[in-house]
């Protein structure tokens, strides 16, 4: 979901905004989908497209504007304008790669 990632070693759900070129924290959540309904909740007050939208509303879409995938460890890099994949072993991050899809 846009604005939603997983935070690991907390086992939750961290939604976040973006305002005027700043990420501003929503809160942990112990489901992806609770964290996503929150993240909603600021984006249609800044007329942002929701994750779950109404009746004539957009869908958010994944794009540059950062975020989480739906896949695990892998994440979307603003700057670079690729998806980064880790892989965590032995509680260390390791890093994968950046990929165009």
């Amino acid at each position: 979901f846009k604005g939603v990632c997983r935070k690991a070693k907390r086992n939750k759900w961290e939604s976040r905004i973006c305002i005027d070129g700043k990420k501003n924290y929503l809160g942990l959540f112990d489901d992806e989908e609770e964290a996503a309904r929150k993240y909603d909740e600021a984006a249609v007050k800044l007329g942002k497209p929701p994750n779950f939208p109404g009746e004539g509303e957009h869908q958010a879409v994944k794009g540059g504007r950062g975020g989480s995938s739906r896949f695990k460890g892998v994440c979307w890099i603003r700057q670079s304008n690729k998806w980064e994949s880790r892989i965590c072993i032995d509680g260390k991050k390791n890093y994968l790669g950046l990929f165009d899809d």
